[in-house]
């Protein structure tokens, strides 16, 4: 009887386990087996492994030292409706250290060149995709992106979330640790491509790349963010964001933010702005707090990082852009998406990483507060 429980345990663990594993990928994946080849291996697997899993030790003071099979949950449990996509490894961490629970990767089919993480926030099962290292930009989120599509056809919107540069200006008044969201205007769906247009009369560029208005199902929730009190709102992400920076002490906020004119520029190629004339420095408003604020509008894209002071001025006022980032133009084109950015830098000479981390965090934060109030996608 013992014997016969060990080889059992030994079938199970070596081979069964591993075959359940890798049918539940091409279940997931029909273009690689056909729907009667599903069922027919369903039944063969369930006959397989139901007596390895049934078994017992065959005695109960036993129990301490004969341990069943493993029961970690995997993605095949699960149907994923999210992908998130993000740039850097800082975002990747960001979004790990904010699920409520990460699920075990399963092997994936040997064209897979993607490298994906599995977890839960909220209600929502989500599949986390980043750039490979050192390739930023719209084409290297585009194919990330779409291999992801054809790998997890249940998802119904991506989310592109990380961090960006910001726009200052009178009107809004944005500050490192800020959150933009992409959301529809008169004339965008809010997102424009910056360097996609054309050269009109008198020698202007007229801005052509407007791109598509997030899903219908995210603009609802974002109505419900919205009607939120905005320092509430901030008082609520800022309680997000010391959860994960209980397990992650990068996530704290830096002291220093500080916003130089537009026409003032870094001096040589230092790599900070202690020589800096602070009498450039512009005073803003006090704020009675260090909660994230959140801004909605218009998100500028491109495949170019702005380090110029006038320049960022120029295109935002002729967009009416927030921030620039510069992967969402490769996805909404023909993904639903909503792009959420954490303000590290405000897109001049003086930019540095030292807000990328909180920046990071914040715009996650925003996005896990958001979910709360999208509906559970049952497929």
């Amino acid at each position: 009887m013992e014997l016969d429980y060990h080889i059992r345990k030994a079938i199970y663990t070596t081979v069964v386990k591993h075959l359940e594993r890798n049918l539940s990928y091409f279940r997931n994946h029909k273009k690689f087996l056909g729907r009667r080849n599903v069922q027919v291996a369903d039944r063969l697997m369930k006959s397989a492994s139901e007596p390895a899993m049934n078994c017992s030790p065959p005695d109960s003071a036993d129990k301490g030292q004969l341990e069943g099979p493993e029961t970690s949950r995997h993605r095949s449990e699960v149907k994923i409706t999210i992908g998130w996509v993000c740039a850097i490894a800082i975002e990747l961490a960001a979004v790990r250290a904010l699920l409520d629970e990460e699920y075990d990767p399963l092997p994936m089919h040997y064209m897979e060149t993607n490298v994906y993480a599995f977890g839960r926030m909220g209600k929502h099962n989500i599949v986390i995709a980043c750039l490979p290292a050192g390739k930023y930009g719209t084409v290297s989120a585009a194919t990330v992106a779409s291999e992801t599509r054809w790998h997890f056809p249940d998802i119904r919107f991506y989310l592109i979330v990380g961090v960006g540069g910001g726009v200052p200006s009178e009107v809004n008044d944005i500050r490192l640790g800020d959150v933009v969201v992409s959301l529809p205007t008169g004339i965008s769906g809010g997102v424009i491509q910056y360097e996609f247009g054309k050269t009109v009369s008198e020698g202007k560029f007229q801005y052509a790349g407007s791109l598509n208005a997030p899903p219908p199902l995210l603009l609802n929730a974002l109505t419900h963010i919205r009607a939120i009190n905005t320092k509430r709102l901030g008082a609520i992400l800022e309680d997000i964001i010391l959860s994960a920076g209980t397990a992650d002490d990068r996530f704290s906020r830096p002291v220093q933010d500080r916003l130089f004119v537009a026409n003032y520029d870094r001096l040589g190629q230092q790599e900070s702005c202690e020589k800096c004339d602070p009498s450039m420095l512009i005073d803003r408003k006090f704020r009675e707090n260090n909660y994230p604020y959140v801004h909605y509008g218009v998100i500028a894209s491109g495949d170019k990082v702005i380090k110029h002071g006038a320049t960022r001025d120029r295109i935002g006022r002729e967009m009416g852009a927030l921030c620039f980032e510069m992967e969402a133009a490769g996805l909404i084109h023909s993904l639903p998406c909503l792009v959420v950015r954490g303000i590290c830098d405000y897109s001049d000479s003086h930019k540095n990483k030292e807000w990328q981390p909180y920046a990071t965090v914040a715009a996650v934060a925003f996005i896990k507060k958001l979910l709360s109030h999208v509906p559970h996608l049952n497929i």
